[in-house]
């Protein structure tokens, strides 16, 4: 009888880690997700092979990683192309940076997909 109790506890506590494990992933993976989200900033950097696009690091106000990819719309002044350029636009979620290297694929970081955007001279 003992044993079926220490049995149950022991599989209760499992069962309980897995439970807080699992919500403690969901919550971190859910803050880097968003519907759509408005962004703005000059352009700090330009990584031009990610996606088949560009992945781009944007400065203040809203700064971050941000993928320009073959979906996004350009207004005005067309696509990112340099350095210190204004971007204002909407972004959607998280994508990975991936890029070809040799026989493998490789992942620099990620940032948030623009949907569409327009651009300072």
């Amino acid at each position: 009888m003992l044993k079926i109790i220490k049995t149950v506890r022991t599989t209760s506590f499992y069962v309980l880690c897995a439970t807080v494990f699992v919500i403690a992933l969901l919550f971190l993976n859910l803050q880097k997700s968003h519907a759509q989200k408005a962004f703005g900033g000059p352009i700090n950097l330009i990584f031009y092979i990610c996606n088949q696009g560009q992945k781009i690091t944007l400065g203040p106000p809203t700064g971050g990683d941000y993928i320009y990819g073959p979906a996004s719309r350009s207004y005005l002044n067309g696509r990112p192309s340099r350095m210190g350029q204004y971007l204002l636009g909407m972004s959607a979620g998280w994508l990975p940076c991936t890029y070809q290297c040799g026989p493998y694929t490789c992942v620099n970081g990620g940032g948030f997909l623009i949907l569409y955007h327009g651009s300072s001279m």
